[in-house]
């Protein structure tokens, strides 16, 4: 287990975090010593293992299969160089064996051949689905676009210009459609008004409180546990 020690003077207290599976820091307050923070460690550690196993894993592993609605990743080992192999609704990533799966760069890679996977998806469903919903609430729209930003799921124009993020495809599919139906609804409101808000509501048959703390779950980024796991 890795663990990193921070000096932080306004602390009242020993606080331990956890970051990941191997890491934990401990922040050691005003007068506190690396010494008590390592007893502090001790006497916490049954609490801390516990505590990690329930965190779900943040890196890819080898020979697994990871799928959506909408796509599919396997992930190989392969005595040979790295490649991306992309079919119908799937794409495979061979890993050369020497690699360690959990290196940082090794991840990056895996999330950027994903990435390219869901803009290609995004482009057809996403779109797709956005006709369907503005056809049945009857919303006008002038144009959809698919981007990979991730700071917003998505947004609209003044001149209702739909756009949204690829990232859109790693939520569950209820998600999907609110923020569809949320900037569908800005092209009538074009701000965050009682009307906005009332009509949001009537066009996500009332499930509006409930999924907009439900997307607080999720943020634009590729992770494993986004996806099941075979």
């Amino acid at each position: 287990m890795k663990i990193i020690y921070i000096h932080n003077k306004k602390a009242r207290r020993y606080i331990i975090r956890i970051i990941d599976h191997n890491t934990v820091r401990i922040t050691i307050p005003w007068g506190g010593t690396e010494k008590s923070a390592k007893r502090f460690l001790e006497e916490n550690i049954k609490t801390i293992q516990e505590k990690q196993n329930e965190i779900p894993h943040a890196f890819f592993e080898k020979d697994k299969e990871y799928l959506n609605d909408y796509f599919s990743i396997k992930i190989i080992e392969t005595e040979k160089n790295w490649k991306v192999t992309e079919k119908v609704k799937k794409i495979i990533i061979a890993v050369p064996h020497h690699n360690n799966i959990e290196d940082e760069n090794i991840q990056k890679e895996i999330q950027k051949a994903i990435l390219k996977k869901l803009k290609k998806e995004a482009k057809i469903y996403l779109v797709k689905r956005t006709f369907e919903l503005a056809l049945e609430n009857k919303f006008k729209i002038n144009s959809i676009k698919i981007n990979s930003a991730k700071t917003r799921w998505g947004s609209c124009s003044f001149n209702n210009n739909i756009n949204l993020s690829a990232y859109l495809l790693l939520l569950p599919s209820k998600l999907i459609d609110y923020i569809i139906l949320h900037e569908l609804c800005h092209t009538v409101e074009k701000n965050h008004s009682s009307s906005f808000y009332n009509l949001l509501e009537k066009v996500s048959e009332d499930y509006n409180q409930f999924l907009r703390k439900e997307i607080k779950k999720y943020s634009p980024k590729i992770l494993p546990y986004y996806f099941k796991k075979m």
